[in-house]
């Protein structure tokens, strides 16, 4: 539901108008699909302030979060209100990984349109499998008159969306210096999301070019896992001056896919941010979730611990290190902790994974349990480092460490009550 946080209650009030636009941050993700922004408006009579936080998927949802602050010095909440701006902005940032930088008024502008137009023309909207849509009406409601305040106040040119093209702002939100898997995991990535514009980027293919593409004939899909080998001849392509890359990966929209493409770039293998010269696909199958289950296993390491009773309630982890600032989230067997790396590093893999974004995670369960994963043993070993030198610690009791080769967090993440032993060991019947 789109609310205003404290400030006039309705949404036809022009705030735009009381302020002056000082600063608009972008997170550098828009090749992952999504662009945070943060705009700051500033008084010029008093300490007064006004922010917005946005969120944009270009794959199909448009505004996906849409926040408004206004921070008023005589509220007795001012700095409360503040401290809440800044804590959602921080909870985007540190999700998405990627580099905040400053851009132009017009840019983001552009990009909110961008991504407005998007979700006007998804299926999403078209079949009616949109919950929100009274939500992004009302939050481009309040960009319009964002929009019209800015013309007003001769930030932007009335003519920006002419001025500022579609591939302009990608260029700028987009990560600098792409390593060559990075180009391949973000190709690959955006074809079968079917984000063509940021696709186009990438390669040397127009979006029309692209459009043609077997991948575009099935749902929109997420990029679960690639995998990147090279070689010296080509499989798919009949090319005999080209160094080939061959990527299999694993897709997920409706249906999970499995398949294969080859590949080749611009440039030499040290040279960065090359483009997709000719790609060809080799087979795109679906497979049943078991299928995909099984490509996607990889180890778990894992530590558990017994929590007391007295400590459950206000389980507190502000004293750590690592998990200091992690926002709880509820899931079905309680509260699961998710700590990311600070950048997108995980896409200039050989083997790319959709979560390989996460330094390691935590759930909280019903039962009082607390039990800790990662897929990297060192990462496993600084966070047990870090919780025995908190407080909690004496509240925690090691029961156990292991390492499995099946989704047994998930297991314990979505099923109510359920304990670490049983997800290993399933009850006899």
């Amino acid at each position: 539901m789109f609310t205003v946080v404290d400030g006039r209650q309705s949404a036809d009030f022009n705030h735009f108008s009381l302020y002056s636009l000082e600063e608009v941050e972008a997170t550098e993700t828009r090749l992952m699909g999504v662009v945070a922004l943060k705009l700051s408006w500033k008084s010029s009579e008093s300490k007064a302030a006004f922010y917005q936080i946005i969120h944009l998927d270009f794959s199909e949802y448009g505004i996906d979060d849409y926040f408004e602050y206004e921070c008023l010095p005589e509220s007795e909440d001012f700095h409360d209100m503040k401290e809440n701006m800044e804590w959602k902005w921080k909870s985007f940032t540190d999700v998405m990984g990627g580099k905040v930088i400053t851009i132009h008024p017009e840019v983001a502008m552009r990009l909110i349109d961008i991504a407005n137009e998007i979700w006007l023309g998804s299926q999403l909207l078209k079949s009616g499998r949109d919950d929100n849509v009274e939500f992004r009406r009302a939050a481009m409601k309040r960009v319009d008159i964002m929009r019209s305040t800015l013309i007003e106040q001769g930030r932007i040119p009335e003519a920006y969306s002419e001025i500022v093209t579609e591939e302009e702002c990608i260029r700028v939100t987009a990560k600098k210096k792409l390593t060559s898997y990075e180009t391949i995991n973000y190709f690959v990535m955006r074809l079968v999301d079917h984000d063509l514009a940021a696709a186009a980027f990438l390669s040397t293919f127009s979006k029309e070019e692209l459009a043609q593409s077997e991948l575009l004939a099935t749902e929109l899909q997420t990029l679960m896992h690639n995998s990147i080998s090279a070689g010296k001849s080509g499989i798919y392509l009949n090319r005999d001056d080209s160094f080939p890359y061959y990527c299999k990966y694993l897709s997920m929209g409706f249906n999970y896919y499995y398949g294969s493409l080859e590949l080749t770039l611009s440039g030499g293998p040290l040279q960065k941010d090359r483009k997709v010269t000719a790609f060809e696909v080799g087979y795109h199958k679906k497979l049943s979730q078991y299928e995909a289950d099984l490509l996607l296993r990889r180890s778990e390491y894992i530590t558990v611990y017994d929590v007391d009773d007295s400590a459950m309630y206000g389980f507190d982890l502000s004293a750590s290190n690592l998990l200091n600032g992690v926002d709880p989230k509820i899931c079905e067997n309680g509260w699961l902790f998710l700590k990311y790396n600070p950048d997108n590093s995980h896409v200039d893999k050989a083997e790319y994974y959709l979560n390989g974004d996460v330094y390691g995670s935590a759930v909280l369960t019903l039962a009082g349990e607390f039990i800790v994963m990662s897929y990297k043993l060192m990462n496993i070993s600084l966070l047990e480092a870090d919780l025995a030198s908190i407080p909690l610690a004496a509240h925690m009791h090691l029961k156990g460490r292991y390492e499995v080769n099946n989704q047994v967090f998930s297991t314990v993440c979505n099923n109510t009550g359920i304990m670490f032993d049983d997800a290993i060991e399933p009850p006899e019947e």
